[in-house]
């Protein structure tokens, strides 16, 4: 991690917040990437184990959609991403553009 100084009016939090600081990457944390900034598997072991089990759910689930999609008969069914909420499986009518955003209202 690049040095940052810090000011402090005690060395031991300086210190401290050096340490603290050095966990994470800062790569990550510029992008606002919260599931790369605790990239060490070495120091976040529960992390790292919690990733790659979430990669196998997310390949499991991937690998059901061509049966789902026979068993439907529904060719183009996917998971959609539902801001701030995850993927999930829901059904959207064929000719679906999103939902419209809210306009301003003039005062």
């Amino acid at each position: 991690m690049k040095a940052t100084r810090l000011t402090v009016a005690r060395p031991q939090v300086a210190d401290a917040a050096a340490q603290l600081l050095g966990a994470l990457d800062e790569a990550a944390a510029a992008a606002n990437d919260r599931v790369a900034l605790l990239a060490s598997e070495a120091r976040f072991p529960g992390v790292a184990a919690a990733r790659r089990e979430l990669a196998g759910a997310q390949a499991a689930l991937a690998g059901l959609l061509p049966a789902l999609r026979r068993q439907l008969r529904q060719p183009q069914l996917e998971y959609k991403a539902v801001i701030n909420q995850g993927e999930h499986m829901i059904e959207l009518p064929v000719d679906f553009r999103g939902v419209p955003k809210a306009r301003a209202v003039a005062p």
